[in-house]
């Protein structure tokens, strides 16, 4: 597929067992944001572009 889907929560929250495996069982890609950028909305905007 042509999707991309940004992880961006740490993985010791339940939800991100979503974020993970998600785009990985609909063949969309994975993009994995660096630890901490969840709290800056500037870093996650430039990961995005």
């Amino acid at each position: 597929g042509s999707d991309t889907v940004l992880q961006k929560t740490p993985f010791s929250f339940d939800v991100s067992v979503w974020e993970f495996f998600w785009p990985l069982m609909t063949g969309a890609r994975l993009a994995v944001s660096l630890p901490g950028d969840h709290r800056d909305p500037e870093r996650l905007g430039q990961t995005i572009r």
